[in-house]
């Protein structure tokens, strides 16, 4: 009867847990495009190694927690979905900021 007790604050830290690996996702694909030569959201790109450094470990670390908010399989699939999706959404918000020249 005492394990049900605990149940919302359980499913709470798990909301928890999930909302932070999903930004620590969403930063890491981020940190990836921002220091791509290739990148046009921004007019000065950020220092590319130091960048791209810190969003791997952004990257292992937002899947570490995921991981541990649900199961190995679970967490790897949502941190590489989130990945993946900015990666892609990035670009195109890109077309909507105005050229610089």
């Amino acid at each position: 009867m005492l394990a049900f007790a605990f149940d919302p604050v359980l499913n709470f830290l798990a909301n928890i847990m999930s909302a932070l690996a999903f930004l620590l996702c969403l930063t890491a694909a981020s940190l990836a495009y921002l220091s791509s030569p290739q990148q046009r959201l921004l007019a000065v790109r950020s220092a590319g190694r130091r960048s791209r450094r810190l969003a791997v470990l952004l990257a292992i670390a937002g899947t570490g927690v995921w991981m541990g908010a649900a199961d190995v399989a679970s967490g790897l699939v949502a941190a590489l979905l989130v990945m993946m999706l900015t990666s892609v959404a990035l670009p195109y918000l890109a077309l909507l900021v105005p050229e610089r020249r």
